[in-house]
Order: C-alpha cells, then sequence, then structure tokens
C-alpha cells in the first residue's frame, strides 16, 4: 500500500508545475549575466554560495546545443548537496542572444539533487512542453503581476492540452 501512495504523490505532481521563484522584470544583457543573477536569487533558497552555483551553471549547460522556442529558455541542472528541486522562472527586461543567435526573454530553470534522475526529466520534459504554447508565452509576457504568472504557470491543464 505503501508503494501506491508513493505512486500517486509522483503522479499529482506531474499534474503542477511548482514555481519556487519568480523574476517578473531581470535585466541582463548576456547568457553569462543572466546565470549570474539566477545564481544570486537561487543559490540562497539551495543554501549555498551564489559564485559556486553561477560556475555550475556555465560549465554544466550545453549552451552551443540550445535552440530556443518561442524566446524561452529552459535550462536544467542536477546538483549534489540539495534535497529537493528547485524551479524559477525569470521573464527578462529586454530580450538577450543565446550562443546560437536565438531571441530569449523567458527562462524556467529546474534544478534537482543528483539522484533524481527520473523525476527531473519528467519535470523538465512537463516544464518544455508547457513552454511550447505560444499563447501562454505570449500571456507570460504581457502579464506584470507575479501572482498572474504563477497563476498561469501554476494551472497547466489547458495549457498543455493544446500543446499536446
Amino acid at each position: 500500500m505503501t508503494q501506491i501512495s508513493s505512486s500517486l504523490r509522483n503522479d499529482e505532481y506531474d499534474r503542477d508545475i511548482q514555481i519556487n521563484l519568480i523574476l517578473p522584470d531581470l535585466k541582463v544583457q548576456s547568457i553569462k549575466q543572466l546565470y549570474e543573477a539566477l545564481a544570486s536569487h537561487i543559490a540562497p533558497h539551495l543554501d549555498m554560495g551564489a559564485i559556486n552555483l553561477s560556475r555550475m551553471l556555465m560549465t554544466s549547460i550545453d549552451h552551443e546545443n540550445y535552440e530556443s522556442t518561442n524566446g524561452v529558455f529552459v535550462p536544467d541542472l542536477k546538483i549534489s548537496g540539495i534535497y529537493s528541486s528547485f524551479t524559477a522562472f525569470a521573464r527578462l527586461s529586454t530580450p538577450i542572444q543565446s550562443e546560437n543567435g536565438d531571441d530569449i526573454d523567458l527562462v524556467c530553470i529546474l534544478i534537482s539533487p543528483q539522484s533524481e534522475t527520473p523525476l527531473h526529466l519528467r519535470k523538465l520534459s512537463r516544464i518544455s512542453r508547457l513552454f511550447q504554447v505560444t499563447k501562454l508565452c505570449d500571456r507570460l509576457r504581457e502579464t506584470e503581476d507575479i501572482g498572474s504568472i504563477r497563476a498561469l504557470i501554476a494551472s497547466p491543464d489547458g495549457w498543455m492540452m493544446a500543446a499536446a
């Protein structure tokens, strides 16, 4: 019976995307500045140093093979020393160019414990599919307040149907 309830909890997570941090107007001019800014905002929540997290982001994410969809960048990172996943969403004040020349103005980063591979991949897949919905991305660009951004992302069922 314990196995069933544990399985139900994972399925329940699959229905919702939990965003731990929303940055509605992040001012950066490059990918490097983006990682530094994200690290400075996220690191305190993970009980780690911002410089260390920024270095991990710069060295661990495959920048050259990334393609932007709808102007959205969805980096992910698995690290040891943390015990639960952390997801942050940022809307950039002005678009920046990726190393491939794609314009990016929305970012959703997923950071998970090193041991959480299957769940990490499910979360990443769900986030990636969600941000393929052009209408959602347009609404996120138009929305001014954190509460509205959270509501748009936290209730993805309608948006996910559109992405299928």
